[in-house]
C-alpha cells in the first residue's frame, strides 16, 4: 500500500513538474518571440529603407569602368614572398624612418611592377566603378574582387606616393594618390563587411599619404585643390548600415552557430527548437545597437558597452568582429575631418602667408571627434608652423586594437608657409 502511494505521489509530482516546465517553456517562447519581433522592428527602423546600390551592378559600361583597370592591374602585381614581407613592413613604418636601402628596395619593386601600376593609375580618371556585383553574398564578392591583390596594389601605391614626396616629385605623388582614392571609393561602395574592411583600410593609406604631403612645404595651392578632390566622400554611415545588413544572419532557423559556418550540434538544435526567438533576440538586439553605434564616439564609453554585449552573447569563433569594425570606421571619419581641416589651413596659409591664430572660422574645428569624442587641439608655433591633433586618439586605438598598432595620423604637422619652386607641380 505504501509503495503504491509513493508511486502515485511521485507521478503527481512528476506531472506537476512537467506542467510547470511546459508553462515556463511556453512563457519563454512567447517572451522570446515578442522580444525578437520588437528587436527586428527596431533594427529595420535604424537601418532605414533598403536602397539600391548603383555600384553593385554590371551596368557601368566597360569604357567608363575604373574597376576593369583596378582589377587587371592588381592581378598583374608580382611580389615574391620575401618582397611581400618587406613591403608590408615598410607600409607600417613612418616614411621619415626609411633608410637608403629601403628606398632602393622600393624603387626596384615599383620598377618591376611598372606596367600593373600604370593600369591602376589609369583608373583615377574614371568617375564610376563597378566590379559587377549583383548582391552582397560573400562567395559572389570574393569570386569577382581579388581582395588581397587589390590591397597589395594599394600598398604599392602608398609606397610610391611617399617615395615621390621624398624625391620632391609632386606630379607622381598626385597621380598615385588619385589611384589610391579610386581604389578606396570602389571598395567602400561595394564591399560587404564580411571581408576585412578593405575599403576603409585603403582609405587610411590615402589619408596617411595626404598627411605626409601636408607636412612638406612642396604642396602649393593648386595641388591642395587636387588633394581635396581626391578625398573619399563615400557616406560611411550608409556603408556601415549596408554592411550590417549584409552581416545579419538571424533569425535564420539555424541558430547562432550558423554564423560560424559550423553545423549546430544536437543540443543547440534542441535549444533552438524549444526556445526559438529567445535564443535569437539578444543577437538582433546587439545588431540593433550596432546600427546606431556610428553616431556615438568610442571615447564616450561605446567600446565598453559593445564589448559587454559581445561577452554576454558568447559569440562563436568566426563571428565578424563588429566591435573592432565600429572603431575602424570612426577612425577614418576622424582622419577625414583632420584632412579637410588641414587642407583648409594650408590653403589659408598659401593665400594669406600665415596660419590663423585659432580655428574659430573653421566650423569643423569645433566639432567633437567621431572616434574619441574630444576636440581637435590646434597649435600655432612661433616659427609659423602649426599642428592639428586629436588627444587620446592613439591611446584609444591601442586599447581597441592592441595587436594592430596602425592608428593612422591623429596628429597632422603643417610646415611654416614659404615660397618654393615645386618640381612637377600639378597644372
Amino acid at each position: 500500500m505504501n509503495g503504491r502511494r509513493i508511486v502515485r505521489w511521485s507521478m503527481r509530482v512528476l506531472g506537476v513538474v512537467l506542467v510547470v516546465a511546459l508553462a515556463v517553456l511556453l512563457v519563454l517562447r512567447l517572451y522570446g518571440s515578442h522580444r525578437l519581433a520588437a528587436a527586428d522592428r527596431e533594427f529595420a527602423a535604424k537601418l532605414g529603407p533598403i536602397e539600391g546600390n548603383p555600384y553593385a551592378s554590371a551596368k557601368v559600361p566597360d569604357e567608363e569602368n575604373a574597376a576593369i583597370y583596378l582589377r587587371a592591374g592588381s592581378e598583374a602585381v608580382i611580389l615574391s614572398k620575401r618582397d611581400t614581407q618587406r613591403a608590408g613592413e615598410l607600409t607600417t613604418t613612418r616614411p621619415d624612418a626609411w633608410m637608403e636601402d629601403d628606398r632602393t628596395f622600393m624603387h626596384r619593386i615599383l620598377a618591376d611592377n611598372a606596367p600593373p601600376l600604370e593600369l591602376i593609375h589609369r583608373a583615377a580618371a574614371f568617375p564610376k566603378t563597378s566590379f559587377g556585383l549583383r548582391d552582397q553574398r560573400t562567395d559572389v564578392f570574393r569570386s569577382k574582387v581579388p581582395l588581397l591583390k587589390l590591397l597589395w596594389a594599394q600598398r604599392l601605391l602608398y609606397l610610391e606616393s611617399c617615395l615621390a614626396l621624398q624625391e620632391h616629385d609632386l606630379a607622381r605623388f598626385l597621380a598615385a594618390a588619385g589611384a589610391m582614392s579610386t581604389m578606396a571609393k570602389a571598395l567602400e561602395q561595394e564591399s560587404p563587411l564580411i571581408v576585412p574592411l578593405v575599403g576603409v583600410a585603403c582609405e587610411k593609406m590615402l589619408l596617411e599619404a595626404t598627411a605626409e604631403a601636408l607636412a612638406t612645404p612642396d604642396v602649393d595651392e593648386r595641388s591642395i585643390s587636387q588633394l581635396e578632390k581626391q578625398l573619399v566622400d563615400v557616406d560611411l554611415d550608409r556603408a556601415w548600415k549596408r554592411s550590417l545588413r549584409s552581416e545579419f544572419r538571424l533569425p535564420a532557423h539555424a541558430g547562432i552557430a550558423w554564423m560560424a559556418n559550423t553545423e549546430p550540434n544536437w543540443a543547440e538544435r534542441l535549444r533552438y527548437a524549444l526556445l526559438g526567438g529567445y535564443v535569437d533576440a539578444p543577437y538582433v538586439e546587439r545588431m540593433t545597437f550596432l546600427a546606431g553605434a556610428m553616431g556615438t564616439p568610442f571615447g564616450d564609453g561605446l567600446a565598453e558597452r559593445l564589448n559587454a554585449l559581445s561577452t554576454s552573447l558568447n559569440l562563436p569563433k568566426g563571428t565578424p568582429n563588429l566591435v573592432n569594425a565600429v572603431g575602424r570606421f570612426q577612425v577614418v571619419l576622424s582622419e577625414r575631418r583632420l584632412a579637410r581641416l588641414a587642407l583648409s589651413l594650408r590653403r589659408h596659409a598659401s593665400q594669406v602667408g600665415t596660419y590663423p591664430t585659432s580655428l574659430a572660422t573653421f566650423p569643423e574645428g569645433a566639432d567633437r571627434d567621431p572616434f574619441t569624442g574630444g576636440r581637435i587641439v590646434y597649435t600655432l608655433r612661433p616659427d609659423g608652423s602649426a599642428q592639428l591633433t586629436v588627444p587620446n586618439g592613439v591611446k584609444l586605438w591601442d586599447r581597441l586594437n592592441p595587436e594592430v598598432h596602425t592608428p593612422g595620423p591623429f596628429t597632422w604637422e603643417l610646415p611654416a608657409p614659404q615660397s618654393r619652386a615645386v618640381r612637377g607641380a600639378a597644372s
